[in-house]
């Protein structure tokens, strides 16, 4: 049995460790550095450095009693200290191993490895190892799914352009603020102490009061929030730009290879056959533009909520028809083909079911709007700045529906299904094949079984449910999809 690295003692006992450390430094910065000084010093903290030792202790201790054992054929780790915990994987079951080379791990030759199963309803790492270097390289010898590509024919790369496209693409302020929030949380007091130190609010005050000063006549309260807006979106956006550089995939005959990151870089061995669908998202700029993101659903790749399950980042529709095989096994149903089926929404029946909600959305922003002009006239300048930024993103779903209407539809033939709706401010395009779909939800309200139309709910094998929702599809629609697949189920079970 092989012990992680030693590194992994500060992680067993940083959440502890950490809350004497600004407590000493700060009585560090009380004497001046002399050689009288450090020595009334450690007289009065002796007592925080025995408990820091005590809790630098007890992570190695924990350190000592986790080991773990790598073979041709499966992956054993322990981990306990009065109760043993054993978890052994079968190498045949893993569909995802991923290599993080942290740049603050670089420097000790550590290395995080993931591995990631089909097993379970969470995208939780079903074992996590942070190894040395020659250990991994030992692993990647071994384990078939981690060696290395020998030869490359064909490597994908996205340029610079197209991924600096992407970031600004994919990022928002909504997934900003997540970011801040998870460090938040996850640093705990530690991230308040730095804050503290860093003086951040005291510089987000300053940049606040600087923008007022040029953008003269707006409220300070309605620039703060800009300044607040604008700062959550650069935070998404350089994240995105730190884990997606670099981007490269590598595809092979048992696996493909996806590199990608900047200062921590990431490389995902994903296994052939492992991929439950493709999904093909766009918002609203990437469609008007013909542009195209291409994710997969796969267990494993993605749990990372920072990191997105990305097979190219950014391409045209031109470039994704010479996507070779290799990469998407299934093409997509072509209509003149008379064994496919096909059916899209009506237009004008379906008119009011896809643009109630964000309709409803912008009259009840302008009322309300209105009404608080009318209650309060003193906050008139605060009140309908407010009000505009908020009819934006109504106003922009409206439009997304708009256009839904015109491209949501569903195709299939024998081998796989073809989908094209719309899901918040994004587009999506799903590609699978008739094994992967485990349940169908059809819904209809009394209005709906009057224009003989009904929401279609789609649901293929993935760890984590999602749900693809087909909006006011005819009934025809629903009935084929049922028919053929109780078809194919029966067909499977002969």
């Amino acid at each position: 049995m092989r012990h992680e690295h030693p590194i992994k003692i500060l992680r067993y006992s940083a959440k502890n460790l950490w809350l004497l450390i600004f407590p000493l430094l700060r009585g560090l910065q009380l004497y001046p550095l002399h050689l009288v000084n450090p020595m009334e010093w450690l007289r009065g903290a002796w007592f925080d450095l025995l408990v820091a030792a005590m809790i630098l202790g007890f992570g190695g201790l924990r350190w000592f009693f986790c080991s773990f054992a790598f073979q041709e054929n499966c992956i054993r780790f322990q981990s306990g200290i009065l109760m043993r915990h054993e978890t052994e994987i079968p190498c045949a079951n893993i569909t995802v191993a991923t290599e993080e080379h942290a740049f603050y791990l670089r420097p000790l030759r550590a290395v995080r490895v993931r591995i990631y199963t089909a097993a379970g309803q969470f995208p939780e790492t079903d074992v996590q190892i942070l190894m040395r270097k020659h250990d991994l390289l030992e692993m990647k010898h071994l384990i078939p799914l981690m060696r290395p590509i020998s030869a490359r024919p064909q490597q994908y790369r996205t340029n610079w352009l197209f991924l600096f496209l992407f970031s600004v693409l994919f990022s928002s302020s909504f997934s900003g603020a997540a970011y801040a929030a998870a460090v938040m949380i996850q640093g705990g007091r530690i991230t308040r102490d730095l804050l503290t130190e860093l003086q951040l609010e005291e510089l987000f005050w300053d940049v606040t009061d600087q923008a007022a000063y040029y953008l003269n006549g707006i409220p300070l309260v309605i620039v703060a929030l800009g300044v607040l807006i604008f700062a959550s979106w650069c935070i998404s956006f350089f994240a995105n730009l730190l884990n997606y550089g670099n981007f490269s995939l590598h595809p092979g005959k048992q696996h493909v290879s996806i590199r990608a990151g900047l200062l921590t870089k990431r490389l995902h061995h994903i296994r052939s056959g492992t991929v439950n669908y493709t999904d093909i998202r766009q918002n609203l700029i990437m469609k008007l533009f013909h542009m195209m993101s291409v994710h997969i659903n796969c267990p494993g790749y993605g749990s990372n909520r920072t990191v997105l399950p990305v097979l190219l980042p950014l391409l045209s529709r031109s470039q994704f028809q010479n996507v070779p095989k290799a990469l998407i096994p299934y093409q997509i149903p072509q209509k003149q083909d008379p064994k496919t089926v096909s059916f899209r929404a009506p237009r004008i029946k379906s008119l009011w079911l896809y643009i109630w909600q964000p309709t409803l959305l912008l009259a009840g922003v302008c009322l309300l709007t209105l009404g608080l002009r009318i209650l309060f006239p003193l906050f008139d300048r605060i009140i309908v700045p407010i009000g505009l930024m908020l009819l934006i993103p109504c106003a922009w779903l409206l439009i997304i529906r708009l256009i839904s209407l015109f491209t949501t539809k569903i195709r299939w033939d024998d081998t796989a299904i073809y989908m094209q709706y719309s899901n918040g401010m994004t587009f999506h395009t799903i590609l699978a094949k008739w094994e992967q779909l485990v349940q169908i939800e059809l819904r209809q309200t009394p209005g709906q079984r009057r224009m003989g139309v009904c929401h279609i709910t789609v649901f293929f094998n993935s760890r984590t449910p999602t749900r693809h929702t087909l909006r006011a599809m005819p009934l025809a629609a629903a009935q084929a999809l049922l028919t053929q697949a109780q078809h194919r189920k029966h067909f499977e079970s002969l």
